[in-house]
């Protein structure tokens, strides 16, 4: 009786912790287009590069998204207006910001816990400017 429970929470466990690992993975592979973004970031395929090659050995990573944009950012700092093109002039009082956002993400299957099982992704917004 205990054998069987140890065993049922040892494989609970290692569901858990796959799941954690990838989550982890998941986020440094998205901070590594994040690096490369915030040198280029209108290169989609070099940030493209930096994604996978930090995701070495993974085949089912898929980029849901790389999109540079612009907000304004009022004089004094009080807050960010909505995004606005990056070729408009904020205006005076004003500063114009650039960003990059990523999002990555990888299929999880858990083995023992199939509720844990799903999409593991992660954003990450970068300034360039």
């Amino acid at each position: 009786m205990v054998a069987s429970i140890l065993a049922v929470s040892l494989m609970s466990v290692y569901d858990i912790a796959n799941a954690v690992q990838q989550n982890i993975r998941v986020r440094e592979v998205v901070r590594a287009g994040g690096i490369y973004a915030q040198t280029y970031p209108y290169d989609t395929t070099g940030i493209t590069a930096a994604i996978n090659n930090a995701a070495s050995g993974w085949t089912n990573l898929t980029i849901n998204e790389i999109t540079p944009y612009c907000q304004c950012w009022n004089s004094p700092p009080t807050a960010f207006q909505n995004s606005v093109s990056c070729d408009n002039d904020c205006g005076s009082d004003q500063t114009q910001l650039g960003f990059v956002r990523i999002q990555v993400s990888r299929p999880f299957t858990a083995m023992f816990l199939p509720g844990l099982s799903g999409n593991t992704t992660a954003t990450h917004a970068v300034r360039y400017q």
